[in-house]
């Protein structure tokens, strides 16, 4: 298996694997062998794995998992097992082979029999077990390996797999019981196998008759009063379905909350978009840039905080996704994850699913819902790709399977609730420079998920994708009386401009993320900007440095949709005018663009190319003045100044 960057995702053996070769032979549960850039995630082996051929001179390599493992020295990246667990009896015969502690050894491993990086790439193993008997007639042996050389081994067993079980008399196939840390049953806490919920039961017990074919998950609406579970910050209210079981079983245990949650915070981040580390920058300025300052932003907030990851944590880079946990697995607090576009394999149908199965093994469900206080937060799929053509287009929405599991998700939540849904396409209003378009009235089952949402007091609608800061309000659109409640918010990319990664994306807008601020039911954001506090709303030019006689601003949180007020130009203390929108560039990317960018060709030179920014304001100041400030009120009647001078 030579083929670079392949992701091998849920794969078992059940059967037995047996060489018999009269040469030198790889024997594996999954693969023979493995070089280059392969990453294997959730791979078992529950079968035998057993050599009895002859190998008397050259080495032979049997491993539960793979046979070996290797790494050409041209190559900066290596192999990865991630939650990989050998179940099975690993054993070699001796194939006339008399070396000890060699080279030319039989090497025999319960995860592999041989691994082997090179100097700029170790191979890397996660979270990997061996539970099967491993024997050997002679050579090398181990229990995760026989030899290694320029190998990474981190972490116990680890697996959140449902425990295979019979059915119950009733017929039920996924079950289980919600309870505290202390044993005490959790009543009325939500389970879903993704098409169907149901409530616990007085002694915190559930039930469910599941298509064991087509389940891949049980999970849990995290109910108020509760700590969000996380493990590596990947919220943890889920528990993986076995394959080729009959029936499961999966308990959960949640802890109380300690303190009160009237108050907390939540960082929206919008589309990071790695191609892995080494590759173009994104990987390391999302782990170098980014997630340190939301760190740093996370000491001065009170209460709870936790964050979102609005979608598009890879860039069609299904090996990715393994720099992405690893990046993400420090962090101090839970992060809830939405699937995006480019988070898809969009070039293979798989199992009637395109794409999605990588998420889902690496990260989670693409769909789950939990409740803090009065507010019921749910985290959706909106990207509807065909499942019938994988070469289509994608489009945005809520297939039926997921309408259908919303339908029954909210049937638990009063009226009177705030629900804040989050998926990486907007299901309602986009942005879009025609104030008539993008309503989202084409997406999969628009009116029916509408209806749906409709009755709950406020709702927020939360996305990235658009690679924009953009806000709007229902409120005030004749059309939409009935909607009057809803807010629809993106967040623009986090780490800059696609493909080029800069400080800054080709509008000007900062590295940065979209800050929550929750008091009871009142909710409040504004753009955190990286190394900056939340003054630090717009970048204001003087004439001098525009070189037009204008003072301009790029005010990159602005929403003409929303409540934000008139850009104001004050001088000598008085306001004099009224500053006026104007698309163009921003200087400071035009600058970074010339200096950094200008040589590149192609698509990344596409998307370097500076964007005329509908966030940039100009104004004359008066004949004569050189001072004065930018001000405005933001849709929370927060008031922002920036002062210039030349």
């Amino acid at each position: 298996m030579p083929h670079s960057k392949m992701v091998i995702a849920d794969c078992t053996n059940f059967g037995k694997v047996e060489c018999a070769n009269t040469a030198p032979a790889h024997v594996g549960g999954i693969a023979a062998t493995i070089g280059r850039e392969v990453h294997l995630v959730n791979c078992n082996n529950r079968g035998e794995a057993h050599f009895i051929g002859a190998s008397p001179t050259k080495p032979s390599f049997i491993g539960g998992i793979v046979g070996m493992i290797y790494t050409p020295n041209k190559n900066r990246f290596a192999a990865y097992l991630r939650r990989c667990v050998n179940y099975g009896k690993v054993e070699s015969l001796s194939g006339g082979n008399n070396y000890a502690n060699h080279n030319n050894a039989i090497h025999t491993g319960g995860i592999v029999g041989k691994a082997g990086g090179n100097a700029k790439a170790s191979v890397h193993f996660l979270d990997c077990a061996n539970k099967g008997e491993v024997k050997a007639a002679t050579g090398r042996c181990g229990n995760i390996a026989g030899y290694i050389t320029t190998v990474d081994v981190q972490g116990g067993e680890f697996h959140n797999y449902a425990t295979a079980a019979d059915p119950l008399a009733d017929g039920s196939t996924i079950f289980g019981r919600v309870a505290t840390d202390q044993g005490e049953p959790i009543v009325g806490c939500v389970v879903s196998d993704g098409k169907q919920c149901v409530a616990t039961d007085s002694n915190g017990h559930y039930a469910l008759k599941s298509d064991m074919k087509n389940t891949r998950f049980v999970f849990i609406s995290i109910p108020d009063g509760y700590q969000i579970p996380h493990r590596k910050s990947v919220i943890q209210n889920f528990a993986r379905i076995p394959r080729h079981q009959k029936a499961a079983t999966a308990n959960f245990t949640l802890a109380k909350r300690t303190e009160s949650t009237d108050k907390y915070t939540v960082v929206m981040i919008g589309d990071p978009q790695m191609r892995g580390l080494g590759h173009d920058g994104s990987g390391e300025r999302y782990r170098d840039v980014v997630l340190p300052d939301v760190e740093d932003f996370k000491k001065t907030t009170n209460g709870e905080f936790f964050a979102i990851n609005l979608g598009d944590l890879v860039y069609n880079w299904m090996a990715g996704y393994d720099d992405y946990m690893d990046i993400s697995a420090p962090l101090s607090f839970p992060m809830c994850h939405i699937i995006g576009n480019h988070d898809y394999d969009q070039a293979n149908i798989l199992e009637g699913k395109l794409g999605t199965p990588y998420f889902e093994e690496y990260v989670s469900p693409t769909y789950y819902s939990f409740t803090i206080g009065k507010i019921h937060y749910v985290m959706v799929n909106s990207i509807e790709y065909s499942r019938a053509n994988a070469k289509k287009h994608y489009g945005s929405g809520l297939d039926n399977e997921q309408l259908e599991w919303l339908k029954q998700d909210l049937s638990y939540i009063p009226h009177d609730y705030t629900i804040y849904i989050c998926g990486h396409a907007n299901l309602w209003k986009k942005p879009g420079d025609n104030p008539n378009a993008s309503y989202g009235k084409y997406n999969v089952n628009y009116k029916e998920y509408t209806e749906l949402i409709k009755p709950y007091k406020r709702v927020y609608s939360w996305s990235g994708h658009y690679h924009t800061n953009y806000e709007f309000e229902y409120a005030g659109k004749p059309d939409y009386e009935d909607m009057s409640h809803f807010s629809c918010i993106s967040v623009c990319r986090c780490v800059g401009a696609l493909r080029t990664n800069m400080e800054m994306d080709a509008a000007g807008r900062p590295n940065g993320y979209m800050v929550v601020e929750v008091d009871g039911e009142d909710v409040k954001w504004w753009y955190k900007s990286v190394g900056h506090d939340r003054s630090y709303q717009m970048r204001a030019y003087t004439p001098v440095r525009t070189g037009d006689g204008y003072v301009k601003a790029n005010i990159w949180s602005y929403s003409p949709d929303s409540n934000w007020s008139t850009v104001e130009w004050w001088e000598n203390g008085k306001k004099v005018g009224e500053f006026e929108q104007f698309a163009e560039a921003d200087p400071d990317y035009m600058q970074i663009f010339t200096e950094k960018l200008s040589h590149l060709k192609g698509r990344a030179a596409n998307y370097a190319k500076p964007a005329k920014s509908r966030y940039m304001f100009r104004i004359k100041p008066s004949e004569g003045v050189r001072s004065g400030e930018v001000r405005v009120k933001d849709n929370f009647g927060t008031t922002y100044t920036e002062k210039v001078e030349w």
